[in-house]
Order: structure tokens, then sequence, then C-alpha cells
């Protein structure tokens, strides 16, 4: 009797700890996130300027931050997390061409949206997923073309851009309502001046963005 009651108490306890390491339930979460930026400029115009100068190349990486809500849905291991999220970027890539008399700056500065994950539980620790989803870019883009270094057209376009994202993540359940989690996403945003950019001409510019984001992130499930 008391070897069943022990191999009962055993059963039982395996079986709660099992269930708590399940990636379910609601997590609030904060991470660090460091964000690379390549954008590739183009120009578009009404008369037949050269347009050369415009087409460039730039990068930048800014380490940011972010916070996030998720409620997660678990069968036999697998799993679904809707999440709602907020990421402080901050990464700006600049272009100064003294030839041509031409400054640009294109500034990612935060973003919201919701994403999905996608996974299984590996182990009681471990698991991996996918994420995936749709956020709202906020984004500045400034020009100036210069006549002379005290004559130039300045434009300034602020906006938000939306953009499908996807990657890969890792999670670690440190304790019983401490996760750890790694990511990695990456999306492309098609940004473009609101205004003409050029002197003398009918000029809109175009800035497609490759953003890839790398996150280390801890979660509070409860």
């Amino acid at each position: 009797m008391k070897k069943l009651i022990a191999i009962t108490s055993i059963i039982t306890a395996v079986s709660a700890s099992s269930a708590f390491a399940k990636t379910e339930g609601s997590y609030l979460g904060a991470n660090i996130l460091r964000a690379k930026m390549d954008v590739k400029t183009s120009a578009s115009s009404s008369t037949n300027t050269s347009l050369d100068y415009f087409s460039t190349k730039s990068k930048d990486s800014q380490t940011g931050f972010g916070i996030n809500y998720k409620y997660a849905m678990n069968m036999d291991g697998f799993f679904i997390a809707p999440s709602v999220f907020f990421d402080q970027i901050g990464a700006e890539s600049k272009v100064s061409d003294t030839q041509n008399g031409y400054e640009q700056n294109v500034n990612i500065k935060s973003r919201y949206g919701v994403k999905f994950d996608a996974g299984y539980d590996i182990t009681d620790k471990f698991s991996a997923y996918v994420p995936f989803g749709l956020s709202m870019v906020n984004y500045e883009l400034k020009t100036k073309d210069y006549i002379s270094s005290s004559s130039y057209l300045s434009t300034t376009t602020t906006g938000r851009e939306s953009a499908f994202f996807y990657g890969l993540g890792l999670s670690f359940a440190a304790t019983d309502n401490v996760v750890v989690n790694f990511e990695y996403n990456r999306s492309s945003i098609n940004l473009k001046s609101g205004g003409n950019v050029a002197i003398n001409d009918n000029t809109t510019l175009k800035a497609k963005t490759s953003l890839d984001v790398m996150s280390l992130g801890v979660a509070y499930k409860f």
C-alpha cells in the first residue's frame, strides 16, 4: 500500500511538472534587440533628369528594446501563441554625396503589431517555434538636394508602413514562471518620400528596406 502511494505520488508530481512546463497560458515579456537595416534607394521622375545619384545603398545597426504579451494554447506539445508587441528600434542609415550635393537619411524609429508563434515543446525545458506576423513600422525619411552650401531643397517624410515578417525562435523555461527566449525575424519595407526631393525636378524617392531583428527576452508566465 505504501509503495502504491509512493508511486502514485511520483506519477502525480511528474505529471504536474510536465503540465506546467507546457507552453500555454499568458506571458508578459520584455526583450533587448539588435536591429540591422539595409537600404536600397531609387527615384522616379516626370522628366528626363539624370537620377543616378539618388540610387544608393546604406546600412545601420542599433540596439533597442521591446515589450510583448502573448497567450499560448497547447495540444500534445504543439502550440500556437498569438501576441501583441512594441519594439523601439532607432536604426538610421545616412548617405552624403558631396560630389552631387545630396544627403539622405532613412530612420526606422519603432514598430508594433501582431505576431503568431507556431511551435513544439521539445522537452520540459526547451521549445522551438516559428514567429510570423504583421507590423506597422514608424519611419522618417529626410533628403537635401543642394544648389550651393546655403541653397538647397529639404524634404522630410514621416509615416507608418505595414510589413510582414517571419523568423525562428527558441525558448527555455528557467523556472516555473520565467521563460528565456531568443528570436530572429526579418521583414522587407517599401518606403517612399511624400514630396519632391530634387531641385527643378518632380522626383519621388523610394527606399526598399530590409530589417533583420535579433532579440533576447525574458517573459513571466501567469
